[in-house]
């Protein structure tokens, strides 16, 4: 069975940081999906879809984003029950965001990422086979340290139950 979904929208409204009775951190937000197809009046609509977010990923959610960022995010579907008052119980669906990708944030709230040395280049190989390989090597290595050093883009993050190596940031051809 898979419950896995992944989604690229604007954040409706700024995200909060908030706590648990236990002391963990959580974010709720909103993100306002755009449908691919337009409606009988030829406008697109939107759906406005409940997500949450957990621990150091919630954190830094509220640090990098605010109302208007888009981002990608992938998760899952959860049916969140509450309880009312008056005993009635409401369930609803939210989706558990466990990686987001900051597409694009607004100019005025973004921070710089951290800066990442960079690597010294490879020593001259004499052998003219060796030196081509090192040029496809050095080629690739070049690609993968401008991706690490872009620094107009905040980095991908995940939640640390995924144990994925993700990447620190965006290169502009990701974008």
């Amino acid at each position: 069975m898979l419950n896995q979904l992944t989604l690229i929208g604007r954040i409706a409204k700024d995200p909060k940081l908030q706590t648990t009775r236990e002391g963990g951190s959580y974010t709720r937000f909103t993100l306002a999906v755009r449908r691919p197809f337009k409606n009988q009046s030829g406008n697109y609509d939107t759906d406005f879809i409940p997500c949450v977010t957990w621990g150091k990923l919630s954190e830094t959610i509220v640090d990098y984003c605010t109302k208007g960022s888009l981002v990608s995010l992938n998760g899952r579907i959860h049916m969140r029950t509450q309880e009312l008052e008056n005993q009635k119980r409401i369930t609803s669906p939210e989706i558990i965001a466990d990686n987001v990708v900051f597409l694009h944030l607004k100019k005025a709230h973004q921070k710089q990422s951290q800066e990442v040395p960079i690597p010294s280049a490879p020593q001259e190989l004499e052998d003219s086979s060796s030196a081509n390989h090192r040029v496809a090597s050095n080629e690739s290595h070049t690609k993968a340290s401008s991706t690490n050093l872009d620094t107009n883009t905040p980095p991908i993050l995940t939640t640390p139950s995924n144990n994925k190596q993700v990447p620190s940031a965006l290169s502009p051809s990701q974008k």
